[in-house]
């Protein structure tokens, strides 16, 4: 058996035994009569020790006096408890994370537990259930990973089929037997075959009664989920045979008999919480009277001893990129097609519009629905599995750029008569291509030319379509690969526009021959498509070039500037330098190339940046893909050689690109009004390949006095507050990045926003050190068989944004929830939707007109966020119904931060959302509320009522369709 299925038993025990035991223990006093009149038998020395660490705690933690009292107040309450009723501990923290709570008092001891190691053994009195029977629900299963050892496919043809055929047919002998399916991780052992003959069976009955009525003592009621099931199980008619048939006279016995006072049988979780709802007297779905309230998680967590499960938040981190990128592209795709097919269909020209691109956005859902899988998007797969996983993510990521470009063309057309879907021969070509599933993406060049039909030549118009996937409108720079740097930009009305040329640079110091990069500041429309005219002509009144400084730090490099761009190169070491736009300054080092401080709104802020270097452990147990198991504190990063710094300058960006040996860092300061400008672009390109045993860290390190306490996102959606706890290893105080983690104290907030899931940590005040790559030659002894050795080079993108407090809103340290500001907001949805440039492909020199795409009338609340407008399927589930979903997310926000000069186009509105007229030339015939995953209707559909309401952080999802 995997060895990493240990974890949910080992984990349940965990929680179930540190926090639960306690209150259940109450539970048997507040049941039993006997105990009531003996007083219970809590020891008073364990409340004593228990009340003396939470005192202590108190002093280092005053911030969190909240939820600190809270446990206090009951665990005084329970002292008592010799001479009155038992009271329990608190089910729920006010307002914060009780899982938080609980760390901060558990000792993490690591005690052993007996047969159960990190638990205790259970007993009970054999007269527990003669008033109220305990009654089982086993529950066969079979877990199923789509991906791990073997590929999807590979899995499916050796096993996976095999359990679904016996189902049908095993099920239907006998009308008792239940089974679930569904991809559930690390459950319990794998029971051995059970003994069919009777006199085994009395005994294995009661042996099986004694597990059942011990794991019943770690519920808080007498009805008892029994998980059947492991890792591909039931793959063969012989083991549902042995399983169901055998368990079944277990069951029988068990029933034959009142004595024994229970009640088993074979369920599914419906037949388990219907019973349970059933016997505590509440309406199923409703809470059970007197059941804890579990706030946070349970990260980061370990099987045995201090071997931590962080290391996978960082394995194989290309894929993790490469999954956010795919994320992107489908979100655009979904809205995109939804519009161009609505609109197509409103023209009556949908029999023109390429229905089959639905199918692409399916397999394109599919595979990124397979990526999330717990072997996938960990990275924690065989290297051959890790392939297969690769090339669907890039097959359908080439897939949605075309399913992109064609709603694009349909939409840009000024004349929709002439819209013509040629499958041989795209009208809009892509923004950039990979050649292999582990290839970084290259851009795609625009060839500029001139036409030769007339005499003499004159300048033939390239076009580009711009697409901003944001529900706002957005101000940004768009950076363009071109063929000459004769290059003259129109917007769509024919104004120019003002250009930076900068050159393409392959290496620290050689510029890519005849290719040049020009980038344009223009405003995009919400959710919609502008379009651009290119020339191969020169004006000298718009086209500014880019200064460029190469500090050499003595190294003996050849430098071949090209005549349009003069280098000056600064051979020895230089002196730090800064880089400004209207709201801020960056200075760096001009040594190391590397950030320093930030000065923003009047006052310098410490705020600098340095690689590190963890190795792992010499003996025993070292990290791997699931463990980080580092040899201690991480080591500054030395490179043979010191790096070459080269620095850019030009009106809309300026940046610093520090080219090291396994890393080349570049910091673009970006002089835009609005969002773009006031946060730092981060990006790092990682190549560890020719590394033992390393990990690669970069440490932002500041003067905001944060304390032991920082904060993460737990899924994109919320914010979770973190804790440095140094009576636990290093190791066990990183967490998982999805998006983005911030430190702050009363008066800064510094939040790092990510492109792609990375662990992170804060290992001292004022810092927040993230793993970039690891690559570790060993297996860590949970099931892979493998070590991380097939890195890739990596591009990890991110934006830092410095905020401040307002002096009205300073920051309250004892509320342990957080938001993000609505700016950081912005910035994460800016950095993870980027702006897609697809140049027009179409060579003939007079391309049919074409028009900007607008499809609101009206602008979106600044605090709502359009996950999807997914058109749904029909019958054929390979076609578009003419029913859409659109999902809406209304963000939490901390406005107590300084919201000056952010550009926005849009406002909040408390809540409330017309969506009649949200769309332009399309009007809502249908709306009805559903579930999240449209399963069922939440109300009546309304064509009439078309304002909602939401709260924040609330998700809804309707079914829509225009009339």
């Amino acid at each position: 058996m995997k060895l990493k299925k240990q974890v949910t038993v080992c984990g349940a025990a965990i929680f179930c035994v540190a926090v639960f035991s306690l209150y259940l223990m109450l539970d048997r006093v507040q049941h039993d009569p006997a105990r009531h009149q003996s007083g219970g038998n809590f020891p008073r020395s364990q409340i004593s020790v228990l009340q003396n660490r939470i005192e202590q705690l108190e002093q280092l933690l005053e911030e969190n006096h909240e939820i600190i009292s809270h446990i206090k107040e009951s665990v005084l309450e329970l002292t008592a408890h010799a001479e009155g009723q038992p009271v329990l501990l608190p089910y729920h923290t006010p307002n914060g994370s009780w899982m938080l709570a609980v760390a901060s008092v558990l000792p993490f001891d690591n005690q052993d537990g007996g047969v159960w190691k990190q638990g205790f053994d259970i007993t009970y009195e054999p007269h527990e259930w003669d008033t109220e029977p305990l009654q089982v629900f086993v529950v066969p299963h079979s877990h199923n990973d789509p991906g791990w050892i073997k590929t999807f496919e590979k899995y499916y043809a050796d096993q996976t089929q095999h359990i679904l055929n016996s189902m049908v047919l095993k099920l239907q002998e006998d009308p008792r037997r239940r089974f679930i399916w569904s991809e559930i991780s690390f459950f319990s052992k794998w029971w051995d075959n059970i003994s069919t003959q009777k006199r085994a069976a009395v005994r294995r009955a009661h042996l099986l009664l004694d597990q059942y009525r011990k794991k019943s003592k770690l519920f808080r009621s007498k009805v008892l989920l029994v998980p059947l099931g492991d890792d591909f199980r039931y793959d063969k008619p012989q083991e549902w045979d042995a399983q169901f048939l055998n368990y079944q006279r277990l069951f029988d016995f068990l029933n034959a008999h009142p004595s024994l006072h229970v009640q088993a049988q074979f369920g599914t979780l419906s037949d388990y919480f219907d019973a349970l709802s059933k016997r505590t007297g509440i309406v199923p779905g409703m809470k059970p009277p007197g059941f804890p309230v579990l706030s946070g998680d349970f990260f980061s967590y370990a099987d045995r001893e201090d071997h931590y499960w962080t290391g996978y938040y960082t394995s194989r981190p290309f894929y993790k990129s490469l999954d956010r990128v795919l994320e992107a592209h489908l979100r655009g795709a979904e809205v995109l097609y939804s519009l161009a097919l609505s609109h197509a269909r409103h023209a009556g020209l949908d029999s023109r519009y390429p229905l089959s691109d639905y199918a692409l956005l399916t397999e394109a859902r599919r595979a990124l629905g397979l990526f999330q899988h717990h072997d996938a998007i960990t990275g924690t797969a065989k290297e051959a599995v890790v392939v297969d996983y690769g090339v669907r993510l890039l097959h359908s990521l080439v897939n949605l750029k075309r399913v992109i470009g064609n709603a694009a063309h349909y939409l840009v057309l000024g004349d929709k008569e002439a819209y013509r879907y040629d499958p041989a021969g795209p009208f809009l070509g892509t923004d950039d291509m990979r050649l292999n599933q582990d290839s970084l993406p290259e851009k795609t060049v625009i060839k500029l030319d001139t036409s030769p039909r007339e005499e003499p030549p004159s300048p033939c118009p390239g076009f580009v379509v711009l697409f901003n996937p944001l529900e706002q409108e957005r101000l940004s720079v768009i950076s363009l690969l071109v063929s000459s740097p004769r290059v003259r930009v129109l917007s769509e009305e024919g104004q120019p526009l003002a250009v930076q040329l900068s050159a393409q640079w392959s290496s620290a110091t050689d510029m890519v021959p005849d290719v040049y990069q020009v980038s344009i500041m223009t405003r995009l429309p919400a959710l919609g498509l502008s379009v651009l005219q290119l020339y191969k002509s020169f004006d000298s009144h718009t086209t500014l070039t880019s200064s460029v400084r190469l500090h050499l730090h003595g190294r003996d490099l050849p430098v071949r500037p090209r005549e349009v761009f003069p280098v000056h190169v600064v051979p020895a070491t230089s002196d730090d330098f800064c880089l400004d736009n209207q709201h801020m300054q960056a200075c760096f080092s001009g040594l190391t190339g590397l950030l320093q401080s930030v000065r923003w709104a009047g006052e310098e802020h410490k705020l600098s940046s340095e690689f590190l270097i963890y190795g792992t452990r010499s003996a025993k147990d070292k990290s791997g893909a699931y463990l980080f198991l580092p040899d201690g504190d991480a080591k500054p990063y030395a490179p043979k050689e010191p790096p070459v710094v080269r620095v850019t300058e030009g009106p809309f960006f300026s940046e610093v690109a520090s080219y090291y040996q396994h890393v080349q860092q570049v910091v673009r300061l970006y002089n835009v009004p609005g969002v773009e400008g006031l946060s730092l672009d981060v990006s790092c390109l990682v190549d560890i390949r020719d590394h033992v045993n390393k990990e690669m860290a970069l440490r932002l390190s500041t003067s905001i006095a944060s304390e032991d306490t920082f904060f993460t996102d737990l899924n994109g959606f919320q914010i979770q507050p973190r804790r440095f706890l140094k009576k636990l290893p290093l190791q066990a105080n990183f967490y998982p990045m999805p998006a983005m983690a911030y430190i702050q104290d009363k008066q800064s907030r510094l939040t790092l926003h990510t492109a792609q899931a990375l662990g992170v940590s804060s290992l001292r005040s004022g810092q927040l050190e993230v793993i970039l790559d690891r690559r570790l030659m060993q297996d860590d002894n949970r099931g892979l068989g493998q070590g991380l050795k097939d890195n890739k080079r990596t591009c990890n993108r991110f934006r830092l944004l410095l905020e401040r407090r307002t002096t009205a809103n300073k920051v309250q340290d004892s509320r342990p929830i957080s938001f993000p500001s609505l700016l950081s907001h912005m910035t994460s949805m800016h950095l993870n939707a980027e702006v897609l440039a697809m140049p027009v492909t179409q060579e003939k020199p007079a391309p049919p007109a074409l028009r900007s795409f607008q499809p609101f009338s009206g602008t979106v609340p600044c605090d709502f966020h359009i996950l999807n407008l997914r058109t749904l399927q029909a019958e054929d589930d390979s076609l578009p119904s003419a029913e859409m979903a659109l999902i809406l997310h209304r963000k939490g926000f901390d406005c107590g931060l300084e919201a000056k000069h952010l550009g926005f186009n849009c406002t909040t509105s408390q809540g409330k959302f017309s969506l009649g007229s949200l769309f332009h030339g399309l009007e809502l015939g249908f709306l009805q509320p559903t579930s999240l995953t449209l399963m069922y209707p939440l109300g009546a559909a309304s064509p009439n009522s078309t304002v909602i309401h939401m709260d924040p952080m609330e998700i809804a999802t309707f079914r829509i369709h225009f009339g």
